[in-house]
């Protein structure tokens, strides 16, 4: 693959924020993505809303934990429903007492522990909903 051909296959990444602050959570599901879908998704992996911020913009799916150490991901949602952004965004959490005042702005809530099989359905149903998937099918194809 030459460089150009490289470009254009990470420009054409689906791109994740991964907000969770637990550490090991966080490398666990960046594995299990780049496993799955490494060759389609690219992940941004940050432990405070305070960093995600300027990813905002960048990314095409979130997947976030609703408490933090230096606050609560509704914040964030909510931002991200009021300038009309439409991406897909999967929360995970272990407080349910969340879930009623955000789900309406979420696309999918998992409960905490879940399982690997859990959240790649989860992720996989967020991609598909949000089309993403179809078109990185696409440019893998032409890169092969």
């Amino acid at each position: 693959m030459n460089e150009a051909t490289n470009n254009s296959a990470t420009h054409n990444k689906i791109r994740v924020i991964l907000l969770e602050d637990n550490e090991g959570m966080r490398k666990a599901l960046s594995y299990i993505l780049s496993v799955h879908f490494g060759d389609v998704c690219e992940t941004k992996e940050v432990g405070l809303l305070a960093e995600a911020g300027p990813l905002v913009d960048w990314c095409q799916v979130a997947i976030m934990d609703m408490k933090l150490p230096d606050g609560i991901a509704q914040h964030l949602i909510e931002g991200l429903r009021d300038n009309q952004n439409r991406i897909p965004i999967i929360v995970i959490s272990a407080h349910p007492e969340f879930r009623q005042e955000i789900e309406n702005m979420v696309t999918y809530w998992l409960d905490k522990p879940f399982s690997e099989q859990q959240f790649l359905s989860v992720f996989r149903n967020a991609l598909e909903m949000a089309h993403l998937l179809d078109g990185c099918r696409t440019v893998s194809h032409k890169i092969d």
